[in-house]
């Protein structure tokens, strides 16, 4: 008989630039959390009752943008022109 087993909640969401952390924010921010990250690029990051889209990005294809929100656990978004991710942990 298979074991089924509960994912943990998502409690943060954790922002990498170039591969290394830039910032771990909660997921439940109230009102929400904008934030603007100015390295290799402009993106725009919105964090609002447990879900996380991106608002803007500076990158040709914008597909970052396109992919909508996310608010389970594992999911990500990626701007690979701005080498940025966020991933929900």
């Amino acid at each position: 008989m298979p074991v089924f087993r509960a994912r943990a909640p998502a409690l943060s969401v954790v922002i990498r630039v170039d591969g290394e952390v830039y910032r771990q924010l909660p997921l439940y921010a109230d009102p929400y959390d904008a934030v603007e990250i100015d390295i290799d690029g402009h993106n725009t990051l919105i964090i609002s009752g447990g879900e996380v889209y991106m608002a803007h990005a500076d990158c040709p294809d914008k597909l970052c943008v396109k992919q909508g929100v996310i608010s389970r656990n594992g999911e990500r978004i990626v701007c690979l022109p701005n080498q940025i991710s966020a991933a929900i942990e």
